[in-house]
């Protein structure tokens, strides 16, 4: 009997759902890659492209748990609705990463990216890692049968070429739609199997992504 999509998804390392819960899933030790599917309204996406191609936002620190405060990430933003929209989904997003994660601290990254900034797919140096993109196209991830591991731990100088020896058949790449939230397991958590992912290229079309990034250990 040929194996079930679940079954074929579980070999390679990632879950997908469509509810908060399937984050969870990372804790799994056959799991790199918890991927929860969502999408935004259109009338989101233009107010939120719109603030980040004016303020182009960039929050970068590490917070203790107890003192996340979205509106220190939304400044400038003024279409109320969206700012009320987006300050709870940040919130969110941080308590669920919290919970999973158990981390007293966590680095939040908020910015606005216009440039090609990851171009290798790699594995962060952390323990956990939650993306999602607000604006832009999402990330780029790889199942854990697509990639070649030793080509990972020794990549060569030229992102291009590195990419063709990590990831040889360019079909078993994988990109999160734009709301989507990742979250990948790193080297200090992965067991030499961590999610592996880069940033898409968008210098080349003049594009720009809102990214969200929360990060432990």
């Amino acid at each position: 009997m040929l194996p079930s999509v679940q079954e074929l998804a579980r070999l390679a390392g990632y879950h997908i759902g469509a509810e908060q819960s399937v984050l969870q899933a990372v804790h799994r030790p056959e799991v790199s890659v918890a991927v929860w599917r969502r999408s935004l309204s259109p009338f989101r996406e233009r107010s939120l492209a719109a603030w980040a191609h004016q303020q182009e936002p960039h929050f970068d620190e590490v917070l203790d748990t107890t003192s996340f405060g979205a509106a220190q990430l939304t400044v400038g933003l003024q279409e109320a609705e969206t700012a009320r929209w987006l300050g709870a989904d940040l919130q969110r997003l941080f308590s669920c990463f919290v919970d999973i994660s158990a981390s007293r601290q966590v680095r939040v990254s908020l910015r606005a990216v216009q440039t090609d900034a990851c171009r290798k797919f790699h594995v962060d140096v952390v323990r956990l890692r939650m993306i999602t993109t607000y604006v832009g196209r999402g990330t780029e991830w790889l199942p854990n049968d697509a990639v070649r591991r030793e080509a990972l731990a020794h990549p060569l100088d030229c992102p291009c070429d590195a990419n063709r020896e990590i990831a040889p058949d360019r079909r078993r790449v994988r990109q999160a739609r734009t709301g989507d939230v990742l979250l990948l397991r790193g080297e200090k958590d992965g067991a030499g199997r961590g999610g592996v992912h880069r940033s898409p290229p968008i210098a080349a079309s003049q594009g720009l992504c809102l990214v969200l990034a929360l990060s432990c250990g």
